[in-house]
């Protein structure tokens, strides 16, 4: 009996051992997919992913289970309304095939002296088409009410105005001697008072065609006791911009009743802040006269002051001025 003790020990350790492996390899290699199980001693397994200390048989990454009852989540709203500050409150898309006039009135003509600033250009309505997603403005050499060249200028005046808020517009530009296209605004009561240019203006973008790489963005205000117009003005110098004119570049302000900050493919370039026309003796103390809504303009004159009365050469017209699109948004 001595002797047969530790046969017995042994043999019910090996069993307790062989019983062992089979649980350890049937948990780790239960295949949910077929329900087989391999139980191979030989083949090499990876290690088992953490588990409970639970003898239970359990799957160690079950799938989710479901339900008839379960309600599904509804989707994100796939078009959630904008912010606030970039709410769109107007715009031209130029889809169309004609101008839109319900937005756009075409001045003409030549303003008696040029618009006041020597141009050389008779505005005509035929020469602002929509077509292929665009408007495009071309100044032509051809003699018309006594001018030399034609051109376009819209305005929206009388059909929208605003007070504060984000303009802008894509463009591109004829980038040549003697062009001066332009994006600007003026006050909806143009001649109220003292006039232009204690009224105010904006000019978001003004091109000299000779600096096809450059623009200007500028505030006009009056100032009391000026000796020159021009020292009523605020301009932010040449910005040179990182491709040339001729290519597609958004331009705009966001204005304020504190500042103006002008930008361009959404490069701050220059900031007017309103202590700046306040200190003017005209405006002291107020927000005065960019505290009242003012309308949008688009054009493309010939000549004149700003450009130092160049005149391009005849073999480079017509040339063009194309606007992708104008928008205004709230702040």
């Amino acid at each position: 009996m001595k002797k047969k003790m530790p046969l017995l020990v042994l043999l019910g350790l090996t069993a307790l051992g062989l019983s062992a492996c089979s649980f350890s390899f049937h948990y780790e290699w239960s295949d949910s997919s077929t329900g087989e199980e391999t139980t191979s001693a030989t083949e090499e397994k990876p290690d088992p992913e953490p588990t409970s200390s639970s003898d239970t048989d359990v799957d160690p990454d079950p799938e989710p289970a479901t339900s008839s009852t379960t309600e599904e989540e509804p989707d994100p709203d796939p078009d959630p309304d904008p912010e606030p500050e970039d709410k769109l409150v107007w715009s031209d898309e130029f889809d169309g095939t004609a101008l839109d006039t319900s937005k756009w009135t075409c001045e003409t003509g030549t303003g008696n002296n040029g618009w006041g600033n020597w141009e050389q250009q008779y505005y005509r309505a035929e020469n602002a088409t929509v077509g292929g997603g665009y408007l495009t403005i071309t100044a032509k050499k051809e003699s018309y009410g006594g001018m030399r060249y034609t051109s376009a200028r819209l305005k929206t005046q009388g059909k929208f105005s605003f007070t504060y808020g984000k303009v802008e517009a894509r463009m591109r530009l004829p980038g040549i001697t003697g062009s001066w296209p332009a994006f600007w605004m003026l006050p909806e009561n143009l001649f109220q008072g003292r006039g232009w240019p204690w009224n105010g203006e904006i000019d978001i973008m003004e091109n000299r065609g000779n600096q096809p790489n450059q623009y200007l963005s500028t505030i006009h205000t009056g100032q009391e006791n000026a000796s020159e117009w021009w020292s009523t003005q605020n301009t932010s110098g040449d910005i040179t911009l990182n491709s040339p004119v001729t290519d597609w570049h958004t331009y705009g302000v966001i204005w304020t009743a504190d500042y103006f900050s002008f930008y361009y493919d959404d490069i701050t370039t220059y900031m007017v802040t309103k202590d700046r026309w306040q200190s003017w003796s005209a405006y002291a103390g107020t927000s005065a006269p960019f505290n009242q809504n003012f309308f949008i303009l688009l054009n493309l004159a010939i000549g004149g002051q700003f450009i130092s009365q160049q005149l391009p050469d005849d073999s480079q017209l017509p040339c063009q001025m194309q606007v992708d699109y104008v928008r205004v948004y709230s702040l």
